[in-house]
């Protein structure tokens, strides 16, 4: 089964201020790109997966303290292949990861493959000292 939907926050929820500031909102712009290729004369299969792009923040310059950006991409070509994740990145920082997978193939059978991408947005529990 090809799966090709790319799971990101377009849309994080406000995050915590304390009083009187401004909320900071998380918008994706990320992509998935994949695709295939075969070697004839050695009956090799080559597949990947690469997620890649930048977050933007609303309001622009809005950078809370601790949260990261991880991409991953899922690359399963016959038995081989899983998940890979990047490393995690500030929210407007570059992120990227490439997944390929290599299998020799035999001529006229047919091989499964399987793929995704996603971002993952971690966020801190924020925590404020006691107001008085």
């Amino acid at each position: 089964m090809k799966r090709a939907a790319l799971y990101l926050p377009l849309l994080a929820s406000l995050l915590n201020s304390p009083p009187g500031t401004a909320q900071c909102q998380m918008v994706g712009g990320y992509q998935m790109y994949f695709g295939g290729s075969s070697n004839n004369s050695n009956d090799t299969l080559l597949t990947w997966v690469n997620v890649s792009g930048y977050g933007q923040t609303q309001p622009p310059n809005c950078n809370p303290p601790g949260i990261t950006h991880t991409p991953s991409a899922y690359n399963k070509l016959s038995t081989v292949g899983g998940w890979v994740s990047g490393n995690p990145v500030c929210p407007t920082c570059y992120a990227y990861v490439e997944n390929d997978q290599t299998i020799q193939a035999t001529p006229g059978v047919s091989y499964p493959w399987s793929y995704e991408g996603r971002v993952t947005c971690f966020t801190p529990a924020i925590s404020y000292p006691n107001l008085q």
